[in-house]
Order: C-alpha cells, then structure tokens, then sequence
C-alpha cells in the first residue's frame, strides 16, 4: 500500500511529477555526460595502440610510452627479437610528435613512418589510399575539415611539403592527431639509418606473451618490451597526469552541482505534499508508515529520473558518433551503477528533511488551514 499511495502522490499532479523527474532526469544527466567524457577522452589518448594489432612492443631502453618521448634503437637488435623462440613476427615503425601545418594552421600529430602493407600504418580510411608514394601523407579527416584541406592539397612536417593522399578517421584525441608518411621518407628527412622508433611483435600460436617477453628481457638488455596493455596503461597514465586533472576538476564540480539540483528537486517535491502527510497523520497514519511512504516517493522519482538520464546519455553518445564529433562519451556500467547509487543515496537524503516538519506538525493545524 505504501508504494501504491507513493505513486499516487507523485502522478496526481502530473506537470509537477513530470518536472520533478525531468529535472532529477538533467541533473543527472550532467554527471553522466561529464564522467563519460573524462573516460572516453583518457581511452581515445591510446587509440593508436588500441587499434594496431600486436602482442609486444619494443622500444628503446627506458621507453614506456609514445607521448612526449622518443625512442630510436638499432635495427640490429630487430633480428635479434626476430630469432627469439616464439615470436611469429615482427614490424618497425619511426615515430616522432611535430606540428602539422597548412596556412597559418598549426596542430600537433604523432608522425609515424611505417612500412607499406605493415602493421603501424593506417587502420581505418575515410578516403583516398594507404600505399603512399614518396613524398605524400595521410592525415585526419577532422584535421583536414578544420583546415578546409582536399585530397592532393599539401601540408608541411619536418620542414617539407608533403601531398595528401588520403584520410583517416578516429585519430584526433585531447592532445593531437596521427598522420602517416613512408618509412623512407621518415628516414631522409630526419637523417636516420638503420635505427627504428618502436617494434611490434606478433607471438606464434600456443606462445605465451608474457613468456616471451621475458625471454626478449632475458637476451636483449638494450631495449625495453611491454605487453600492449602494458604499454596502453602506460600512455593513458601520462597523458592523464598531464591533462586530464583538469577534465577530473570539473567533473567533479558538475557532479556536486547535479547532485544538489537532484537533492534540490526531491525535497521540493516532497515538501509539497506536507499537508497531506498531516492529513494522513491527523486519521491515525504511524509517523514510521508515513516515513516509509517518503522514502519510496523519492526512491521512485530517483529511479525514473536515473533510467531516463541514462537513455538521454545513450542518445548523445549515438548522435555525437553520427555526426563524426572527436568528443568520445563512455559510459560502462560501474560508472553507471557508480552514479545511480550515489543519486538514490542523494535522494533519500534529501527527502528526509521535510520528515522534520512532518514529526513536528500538528494534525490539528492540517485543518486550520
């Protein structure tokens, strides 16, 4: 009976039912949003990694990461992991960070040189093609969009022109983009020999990584190896250290200020019915049944504001994706479950405050009114 007379109290008014759950329903969803775009803006810093297939990686001793590093070893020592028991094989890249510019335009790319048809290269095209010529590149297509850039239009790195050949998509993060350029053309230009940046290793079938790695660690002491995990967790870390405090700051400020938009509007909506909890006092209701009659309201409220926060995010994130935004909302289900608790917590909270007035409130009064 209690949650009966709960739902009936809420659904009497029905505009004030619909804008007390609308606005539990945006107050939470700002926290959903904003901690979904602090997760997905962290994930989207290690897609280069994510999205290349390898189960080690080798760099130069010391190395743990791609952002602001760099990492030249010996080709030689790339045999040497070749000849390793258990590795099926291996691919090199050259990597460096530097300013793509077109115009006055000017954006920092991770600048990988891979070889063609390799692992390291492109994994997903928008237009035009992988298998560069000398002296051509590919970038981003948000990066080409912002800077109103075509196909065959040029772009400077290291100092040189170099023709666009193609597009990819889903390379932009929080801190830069990624363009690719032949493993050659990395080479002249920066003066290099018989060095490369970073290894990808593929294990053979029924190869433990882990083993592996370790027999990679054992012969080869020159260079540092890393599982792709590893070496994801690595990069995000930095990246996170360096620039996600701030996402983190913020998120927790819309946090308090949906949470006390939440609490703001359960108590408004619970202490609209006062008069009628003293009606129900007045006929003999127990202050306990009276209590748990407001809890449920606020717990129904809570709930119907949370499902449909929670399909309204679903939404942004679909539409976001559909329209190519580099903005990346990631919303799994502990963040969810997280968040739900916390709001239902916040709700019942805020719900008991008018218990006061109602343990205060004399049955008489109700009718003086």
């Amino acid at each position: 009976m209690g949650i009966a007379l709960a739902w009936r109290n809420l659904s009497e008014n029905r505009t004030r039912f619909i804008i007390s759950v609308g606005g539990i329903a945006l107050a939470i969803l700002l926290v959903l949003s904003l901690d979904g775009i602090v997760a997905g803006s962290i994930r989207q810093v290690s897609v280069y990694i994510d999205e290349t297939p390898f189960d080690l990686v080798v760099s130069q001793k010391g190395v743990k990461n791609l952002h602001m590093t760099t990492s030249f070893f010996d080709a030689d020592l790339v045999d040497k992991v070749r000849r390793i028991d258990g590795v099926k094989k291996v691919t090199t890249i050259l990597y460096t960070t530097d300013y793509l510019v077109s115009g006055d335009n000017r954006s920092v790319a991770y600048i990988i040189g891979y070889e063609q048809g390799k692992t390291g290269g492109p994994w997903m095209m928008d237009k035009g093609t992988e298998k560069l010529r000398s002296g051509e590149i590919i970038i981003d297509r948000d990066i080409a969009a912002k800077d109103k850039l075509l196909l065959g239009d040029r772009v400077t790195i290291f100092g040189r022109d170099f023709k666009i050949a193609g597009f990819t998509k889903g390379t932009v993060t929080i801190v830069n983009s990624i363009a690719y350029i032949r493993f050659d053309d990395f080479e002249r230009l920066r003066g290099l020999r018989s060095v490369v940046s970073y290894a990808f290793v593929d294990t053979k079938t029924g190869n433990s990584p882990d083993a592996v790695m370790g027999k990679i660690k054992k012969d080869i002491t020159q260079v540092s190896v890393q599982t792709k995990k590893e070496f994801a967790d690595s990069e995000r870390k930095v990246v996170s250290d360096m620039s996600a405090d701030i996402m983190k700051i913020m998120n927790l400020i819309g946090f308090l200020i949906g949470m006390a938009a939440l609490g703001l509007t359960v108590y408004t909506a619970t202490l609209a019915k006062v008069r009628e909890y003293g009606i129900l006092k007045a006929v003999g209701s127990r202050n306990t049944w009276l209590f748990r009659v407001v809890f449920e309201q606020a717990a129904i409220s809570t709930l119907a504001g949370t499902a449909i926060a929670f399909t309204l995010v679903l939404l942004l994130k679909a539409g976001l994706a559909l329209s190519s935004s580099n903005i990346l909302i990631v919303v799994g289900w502990d963040s969810f479950l997280r968040i739900a608790a916390i709001s239902m917590m916040i709700g019942v909270m805020a719900s008991a405050i008018p218990i006061i007035k109602i343990l205060r409130l004399d049955p008489a009064d109700v009718f003086r009114r």
